[in-house]
């Protein structure tokens, strides 16, 4: 596990850990640790923060997934990963409109996660 501090911002520390299985399947999780400073004000959202908690648990989860389910393994990944990114975007915008553009495909990015779960 490597980690990285972000220059610009030093409160921030992105932890990358790469993940292997034992049939060569590729699997990356980006977890971001909460320090005592947040560098930016979508951390201090409790919606942000519970994605972020939900794409961990999904990360989690979904290396005991077999082979078979690769494709699934990945769209799950990148969708629950999605949601908190699509926030911190959104939140990062400057009307209302855009904000509220970016707040409507994280909650699609959740919508799409329900029925690759069920």
């Amino acid at each position: 596990m490597a980690v990285t501090v972000l220059p610009e911002r030093p409160a921030l520390v992105a932890q990358t850990s790469f993940l292997f299985s034992t049939r060569s399947t590729f699997y990356c999780s980006t977890l971001f640790s909460r320090g005592s400073g947040m560098a930016f004000q979508f951390e201090k959202l409790l919606v942000y923060q519970k994605a972020v908690d939900f794409a961990e648990q999904i990360c989690a989860s979904t290396e005991q997934f077999s082979r078979g389910y690769g494709f699934l393994v990945d769209q799950l990944n990148r969708a629950s990963l999605s949601i908190s990114a699509n926030i911190a975007e959104g939140n990062g915008r400057f009307t209302k409109a855009d904000r509220k553009n970016f707040f409507i495909i994280a909650r699609g990015s959740v919508q799409e996660c329900v029925p690759l779960l069920s």
